[in-house]
Parts: C-alpha cells; sequence; structure tokens
C-alpha cells in the first residue's frame, strides 16, 4: 500500500511539471510582436502587397554613346610566380574606363593598361593583354552611367520591340510567356499588360491576357507586383 501511494505521488508530481511546461509554452503569441520571438515572425499577404517587405523604386535605363573599356591584363602562373592574393594563381588586373562608343580604339598604345597587379607583380610585355566593351546605359533616376550587369533591381530597360524588367529575383521579358499560361496556343495575347510610359507602369490582367498570376510576377524566390512604377 506505501508501495503504490508513493507511486501515485511521483506521477502526481510530474503531470504538474509537465502542465507548468506546457502553459509556458501556450503563452499568448501577437502579431505584432510581444512574446512571439523574431525567428518565428512571419509575413502576411494583405492587398497584394507584403507587409514589412520595402518597396523598389522604378527606373528607366537609355542607351548612352559611350561604353566601358575593361583592360585586363593576365600572366600565366606557368611562366611566372603564382599570384598569392587571389584563389586562382593567374595574375590578374583590370582598369576600367569609359570612351565614347564612336572611338573604340585600342588602349595598348596609351597609358589605360594596368602595370602591376595586386600581388605586386609587374606585367611583362608579353603578358596577355585583353579588351572588353561593354554598353553603357544613363539612369533616369540618378543621371549614372551604368552596365547591365551594375544596375541595380527596378531597372527598366529596352531590347529590340521588348521591355525587360530587373526585379530582385531576376530579369524578365514582359512580352514573354508565363510558365502557368492558360493560353499557350494563342500568340495573340499577353501574359502580362503594361499601361503607362517606362518607367512609371503598372502591369497586369487588363486587357487580351490569360488568367496566369493575376497579374503577379515570380521571378526565383521574389513575388511581388509592378504597380504605378514601384515593385511591391
Amino acid at each position: 500500500m506505501r508501495h503504490c501511494l508513493k507511486r501515485l505521488g511521483d506521477s502526481w508530481m510530474r503531470m504538474k511539471k509537465r502542465r507548468k511546461r506546457l502553459k509556458f509554452r501556450r503563452r499568448p503569441y501577437t502579431l505584432s510582436g510581444g512574446a512571439f520571438p523574431d525567428k518565428f515572425k512571419f509575413k502576411f499577404w494583405s492587398g497584394g502587397s507584403w507587409f514589412n517587405r520595402p518597396k523598389i523604386k522604378t527606373y528607366l535605363l537609355t542607351l548612352s554613346d559611350q561604353v566601358r573599356c575593361s583592360c585586363r591584363r593576365v600572366a600565366d602562373p606557368e611562366t611566372t610566380v603564382a599570384c598569392l592574393t587571389d584563389d586562382e594563381p593567374w595574375h590578374i588586373a583590370i582598369k576600367n574606363i569609359n570612351v565614347p562608343a564612336s572611338e573604340q580604339g585600342n588602349p595598348r598604345e596609351t597609358e589605360d593598361w594596368p602595370t602591376v597587379c595586386e600581388c605586386g607583380y609587374i606585367f611583362r610585355p608579353d603578358d596577355e593583354f585583353e579588351l572588353i566593351y561593354r554598353p553603357l546605359y544613363l539612369r533616369s533616376d540618378t543621371q549614372e552611367l551604368v552596365t547591365l550587369a551594375e544596375a541595380p533591381a527596378g531597372a527598366i530597360w529596352k531590347e529590340g520591340e521588348s521591355w525587360i524588367l530587373r526585379t530582385p529575383g531576376g530579369d524578365l521579358n514582359l512580352d514573354s510567356r508565363a510558365g502557368n499560361c492558360s493560353k499557350p496556343w494563342c500568340n495573340d495575347h499577353k501574359c502580362w499588360i503594361m499601361h503607362g510610359e517606362p518607367p512609371e507602369i503598372t502591369v497586369d490582367k487588363q486587357g487580351n491576357s490569360c488568367d496566369a498570376g493575376g497579374g503577379s510576377i515570380i521571378m526565383g524566390d521574389w513575388h511581388g507586383f509592378l504597380r504605378n512604377g514601384w515593385l511591391e
């Protein structure tokens, strides 16, 4: 009898401790914070936009009359010592200059080439010369000249007859076909209908379109809308 009462008391104490633990776990969580840990906070979808995600203003890229000239010197480590400042053994140095597109010459005859690697190696005359030209675009918001690779999200530019939009998840051709297009056989419709003049444009389904996406854009891990010149 004494052993039975002891087991019963031990069971009651374990149950009491367990209820305390459960009571602590069941503390109220609120959407605005409170007891909700930061790592468990979520973004909630409402009215076509994400809470707590900053909007991105779009801007127009216009092809300029200048190009970015990258003068690149490369030295083979088999003919010299290996470079110690990079993961690769090659000696590489690059100097970028902007030149008029109509005057794309050979900068080997000027002082535009780098002469020394970051590790201190001095390039020899027989080391490689590489010349790369990239078009420069004028940003409508900052009047800065940038290459397409340098342009951050929000850029809009024209390639041929199509408009290209750069989102945080990648570039979208606004004349392309959506992956979930409901009219893949129809070439007369557009999956994204553009309204307004770039960069102040809105993309939706108002027009000859399909049922894909409801006007939203999915690129990589980014999902949002383009409304009145804002990615949101």
